[in-house]
């Protein structure tokens, strides 16, 4: 059983404790800040894309369904963009040890405003939900 309020936190996690990522930025998405017009290093955004969610059983707390989560990988245009594709694979190896049933890799676009190549990971994880209330809500 998944806890929907420490779950993204599991995965960033994850993913930082992959020595790869030691050079990489990992931020949850939407950060209170302003966003750099130019990047000095890559960056990995990951943030809920959806949930999905159903009564297992009728008159129970437990949900089962989906949580998808997506990861925006951003990196210098200046890098080569081999990085890209080795921080795909790390996302999706780390997609593969928290057993997610899914991951999509959308194309590489180039951002010009930013100078930098963008792709966005969606990752989908099939679970039994816990919501971390009292009575499983």
């Amino acid at each position: 059983m998944k806890n929907i309020k420490s779950f993204l936190n599991d995965f960033v996690r994850f993913m930082k404790n992959d020595e790869f990522f030691s050079s990489v930025k990992i931020i949850h998405a939407y950060p209170f800040n302003k966003k750099p017009e130019r990047l000095a290093y890559p960056i990995v955004a990951v943030g809920f894309s959806q949930i999905r969610l159903k009564p297992k059983h009728i008159g129970s707390n437990i949900k089962s369904g989906e949580i998808s989560l997506f990861a925006d990988i951003y990196v210098p245009s200046k890098m080569k963009t081999d990085c890209i594709y080795d921080i795909m694979c790390h996302i999706c190896n780390a997609a593969g040890h928290m057993n997610a049933s899914s991951v999509f890799c959308d194309n590489t676009e180039y951002y010009k405003k930013a100078e930098a190549y963008i792709t966005k990971i969606f990752i989908t994880f099939n679970s039994e939900v816990s919501f971390g209330g009292e009575n499983g809500e």
